[in-house]
């Protein structure tokens, strides 16, 4: 009885560790980030065509058509955004 319970409680805890580490590394896929001043500037991809950049307290929303008409990824963005120091 001990061995079934040991396995399990070893079984449960497996499971939920294998699904709290996959939908971590998803979230964590669809951000760019760099260094701006020793501040992180960011570029997050909401998934709906729209893309949220922060630097400091400074947010702004950028939309798909946006980078394809400046002809950049957003981790293109995020870089020159980076190299400029500002949005």
């Amino acid at each position: 009885m001990k061995k079934i319970l040991f396995l399990t409680s070893l079984t449960i805890s497996l499971a939920v560790l294998t699904l709290s580490c996959s939908n971590d590394d998803d979230a964590n896929s669809s951000c760019e980030s760099c260094m701006i001043d020793g501040e992180i500037a960011e570029i997050c991809d909401n998934g709906n065509g729209t893309f949220t950049a922060t630097n400091s307290s400074e947010t702004v929303t950028i939309t798909q058509d946006d980078l394809d008409a400046l002809e950049l990824t957003a981790e293109e963005y995020i870089t020159l955004v980076c190299a400029l120091g500002s949005f």
